[in-house]
């Protein structure tokens, strides 16, 4: 049975995700390649991984505790400026000897077999395309990045990694071994933002939803909300969030993160279209949004308001619009 990062809220008991309860090997954005011998995490709950959860903040992980970390068909999906940041991530939680495997997109690779004169077929141009930006199937398909031996050993140096090896797989990928001998610099790291307490102030203005989610789609609400408190909320250290609850019982307490589309200051109001992944399962749920500041804390738990809607999935029915409470 796959074990999901339950904690609280107000209106439910704490069920703290353990990492003892698992093993020491991590396979980060798993999809459906579920490995036995493995905690397996993913963002999509429609995957069923072991633990729901943004491969860039792992921070209900323990720092240098595991041997091995499996990260295949990841790297691509994440922005162009994340890939030393979720690597950084991915360094702390790995112990000083431990491995580190990668498979990544070669563009050098693709660039020559795109203009390959025996590959010229438009079934042929068509997968090499898809294989350089994606299948675009779903919210967060979509490949942000590519990579050539260069740069991945210039990355993976970075990150505190050493006696890599890259070879090539199928002619367009990239598949790297690499042993962690160092923890990296703290510099290296983004440094956390202190906010005051006044930071922390929020007012919901509206929220909902478009359509009825089918069980374990992404879908996007559009969530309309003002600072009021006394800071500015940046790009990189407030995201909005959410939880699903079954009833009073958190199913999904660690929601999918969006970023802001721009600083938001004291007193001015952000329309945001965010990015959320429905329950695996039919049924009513309630939809909770919150923002958080990231690797500090929810600002439900510095006191602000949430706002919730309630989500029929896949079943008859509508969801409504929720109202700030």
């Amino acid at each position: 049975m796959s074990q999901q990062n339950n904690l609280t809220t107000a209106d439910a008991p704490a069920v703290a995700f353990d990492p003892l309860s698992f093993p020491r090997r991590l396979n980060l954005g798993c999809g459906f390649d579920y490995r036995t011998g493995f905690l397996n995490i993913d963002v999509n709950a429609f995957h069923k991984p072991d633990l729901v959860a943004d491969v860039r903040h792992l921070t209900q992980l323990p720092s240098d505790f595991y041997e091995e970390v499996v990260a295949e068909d990841v790297l691509e999906h994440l922005g162009r400026t994340e890939t030393l940041p979720a690597l950084l991530e991915w360094s702390r939680l790995l112990r000083i000897g431990a491995v580190l495997r990668l498979r990544v997109p070669d563009l050098k690779g693709l660039l020559t077999m795109v203009t390959d004169p025996a590959r010229q077929s438009i079934e042929e141009q068509e997968g090499l395309v898809r294989s350089l930006f994606g299948t675009q199937n779903y919210t967060g398909d979509y490949h942000q990045t590519g990579f050539t031996r260069v740069l991945l050993t210039h990355y993976l140096h970075q990150a505190g990694f050493a006696e890599v090896r890259i070879s090539q797989r199928d002619g367009w990928l990239l598949e790297a071994q690499a042993i962690k001998v160092r923890n990296p610099e703290l510099s290296a790291f983004p440094p956390k933002a202190d906010l005051p307490e006044s930071a922390y102030r929020v007012e919901w203005i509206a929220a909902e939803v478009s359509g009825r989610p089918e069980p374990g789609a992404s879908f996007q609400c559009r969530l309309r909300v003002r600072n009021a408190g006394e800071s500015v909320w940046t790009t990189t250290t407030v995201f909005p969030a959410y939880h699903w609850l079954d009833g009073r019982k958190v199913i999904v307490w660690d929601g999918v993160r969006t970023s802001l589309t721009s600083d938001v200051h004291p007193g001015d109001i952000a329309d945001l279209l965010v990015d959320v992944h429905a329950p695996d399962r039919s049924g009513s749920f309630l939809l909770e949004f919150d923002l958080v500041h990231e690797n500090v804390a929810w600002f439900e738990q510095r006191g602000a308001p949430t706002t919730r809607i309630a989500v029929q999935v896949g079943q008859d029915g509508l969801p409504s619009s929720g109202k700030r409470r």
